[in-house]
């Protein structure tokens, strides 16, 4: 668990990171939304991911793993 809260943590900051270092092109009230516009098909997946983990009638380790392989997969993408 402690590993997988590390990811998390690390994750989290690499989309941070993301969000903050497009900003100086845009205003900062816009670079959330920027990003996001940059990032709508990986978010998509990662939503649709979220949402097939949810109608399962358990979460397990692996499960949240295959989540965290989406995020990472939408944080590595350029």
């Amino acid at each position: 668990r402690g590993t997988l809260r590390d990811n998390i943590y690390d994750l989290q900051r690499k989309l941070c990171l993301q969000v903050l270092g497009k900003s100086k092109k845009v205003p900062s009230a816009g670079a959330v939304d920027a990003w996001v516009n940059r990032k709508s098909t990986a978010i998509s997946h990662v939503r649709q991911t979220l949402s097939d983990m949810r109608s399962l009638p358990a979460m397990d380790f692996a499960t949240l793993s295959v989540a965290l392989q989406a995020v990472r997969a939408m944080a590595e993408e350029r």
